[in-house]
């Protein structure tokens, strides 16, 4: 049985050159809309936590332990660096497995522009 009682999104963001211009501006929107929803969501009941993986040339957790959106404060991205979305995926894969998110239904947003 996993040690936490709540849902948790994972957030990965790709904030590589990119998603220069148009891309990284939605990203940023959408981030901030994403949270005045989950913090209105929480209000419904719901206890929702998140973590937040940002990858561009390097791969970083920005939120590694889960958190109330409430508790987060979104700081606009700009695009810079390669992607480098495997060291991402590893960290997340690390992640799931460390905690054994995956038993306690962990949602995953994959943010990044094809």
């Amino acid at each position: 049985m996993s040690r936490y009682n709540f849902r948790t999104i994972f957030f990965l963001l790709d904030t590589s050159e990119s998603m220069e211009g148009a891309p990284i501006f939605v990203l940023n929107s959408l981030m901030r809309y994403i949270l005045a929803i989950l913090k209105k969501i929480i209000l419904e009941g719901l206890d929702i936590r998140m973590c937040v993986l940002a990858f561009n040339t390097n791969a970083h957790w920005v939120v590694s332990t889960p958190c109330r959106p409430e508790n987060f404060k979104w700081r606009d991205y700009e695009a810079s660096g390669l992607s480098n979305i495997d060291n991402a995926y590893k960290m997340l894969y690390e992640k799931l497995s460390e905690h054994n998110f995956c038993k306690n239904m962990a949602i995953i947003l994959q943010l990044l522009y094809l």
